[in-house]
């Protein structure tokens, strides 16, 4: 009987290990799934970038510089070389292309499948809903007026007879066709008779009036001359009123002057007015000296500063006067004023409409400028000096020397 039971709890024993042997089994084949588990919480509750790095991240995937990246992100420029090396940066910034990449395409799929609005609007009707914004009672003056601006580059692109056909008359074609405005008479037809159009079409009508009622000019010599203040419009003096007539009938124009008779003043006034009216009008001047050049561009500023706001409101910059470049002027229209320095060479990679060379006597190369601009320009041409010796003063009176 002894020998039974100690076979029994041998066998007993032998019983519990395959027992204990399944348990073990088990335990370890879920110790991986617990690790498993582990993982994901830690990589769940992995934290994201800072802000400024999200913010960095964004920038950089939007294709800002790292530079400009860093200061969007309120970081120091000189800190974003560090932020990109920050650890997590590279990788949000390949996922936030990813993303972006992705969106492209879908809206490139998106677009392919959608389908396409057939074009139900012709150039006529374009023409007169650009005139119903400008005879509108309700739209600002400041819409109204670049409603019929645009207006007049679509009128520009057509042909005298298609003009005819709208009942033009042949000086009023003629017109147009120079200068580029809309005849006050069609104006009124249209509906436009507003205050702020009829002005601006009086004040642009011709340089002289411009000048001498509508802007001013600026004195530096004020004080010494008992005149009330620096701004002062252009005075009525016929000469002036003639130089200006001379311009306007001329291609070229050579002046022979003394100083302090505001020669200079009434050349800029007809090149700045010309480029602020008449669209995609390049105006070129030159002068001996880089800072004499720049003075010039100075006298176009006031011009255009001391003139009425509704004009500057018609006729805007391409971008704050502040902020336009010392030797150049630009205009929304297109037309721009450049100034250089003296030299033949200066000229050559340029085709103005227009070109002012003042001071000619001065300049050494100043025949060979002439040559330049009698082959670059196709408007206007005019060479402004004080008398001194030279070729300026020796081609004037056909005198020809070796």
């Amino acid at each position: 009987m002894g020998r039974k039971k100690k076979r029994n709890k041998k066998s007993s024993g032998q019983r519990k290990k395959p027992i204990q042997n399944k348990r073990a089994t088990s335990s370890n084949a879920n110790k991986p799934n617990a690790k498993d588990s582990s993982a994901k919480k830690s990589h769940a509750t992995e934290p994201a970038l800072a802000p400024h790095l999200e913010k960095f991240a964004k920038a950089v995937a939007e294709d800002h510089s790292h530079v400009q990246a860093a200061i969007l992100a309120g970081r120091a420029p000189g800190s974003a070389s560090f932020l990109y090396r920050q650890l997590g940066v590279r990788e949000r910034i390949a996922e936030l292309l990813a993303i972006k990449k992705k969106e492209n395409e879908e809206d490139v799929a998106n677009g392919a499948r959608r389908p396409q609005r057939p074009v139900d609007i012709d150039e006529g009707e374009i023409i007169m809903h650009l005139a119903d914004i400008g005879r509108s009672k309700t739209e600002s003056s400041k819409d109204r007026i670049r409603a019929f601006s645009e207006l007049s580059k679509i009128l520009k692109t057509k042909g005298p007879t298609t003009l005819k056909a709208y009942g033009w008359s042949a000086n009023e074609i003629a017109e147009f066709f120079n200068t580029g405005r809309i005849p006050t008479r069609l104006l009124h037809l249209l509906g436009a008779g507003t205050a702020e159009v009829e002005l601006i079409s009086a004040a642009t009508c011709d340089v002289f009036t411009w000048m001498t009622k509508h802007t001013k000019t600026r004195n530096e010599h004020w004080k010494e001359e008992g005149r009330p203040e620096p701004y002062e419009h252009l005075p009525l003096y016929d000469y002036l009123r003639d130089i200006l007539d001379a311009i306007e009938l001329e291609p070229v124009t050579w002046i022979e002057k003394s100083r302090d008779l505001m020669i200079s003043w009434v050349c800029v006034g007809y090149f700045t007015m010309n480029a602020m009216v008449v669209p995609s009008r390049g105006v070129i001047f030159q002068t001996q000296k880089q800072d004499k050049v720049i003075q010039l561009i100075d006298y176009a500023r006031y011009l255009y500063r001391n003139q009425d706001p509704r004009l500057q409101a018609a006729f805007p910059l391409s971008k704050p006067l502040d902020q336009q470049p010392a030797n150049r002027l630009d205009f929304a229209n297109g037309s721009y004023i450049l100034g250089i320095p003296g030299g033949a060479d200066q000229m050559r990679s340029y085709h103005p409409w227009g070109y002012l060379n003042d001071e000619s006597s001065f300049q050494p190369d100043a025949g060979e400028c002439y040559n330049e601009a009698i082959s670059a320009v196709r408007g206007k041409i005019v060479f402004n000096s004080s008398a001194g010796p030279g070729w300026y003063a020796d081609a004037r009176r056909d005198i020809i020397t070796n």
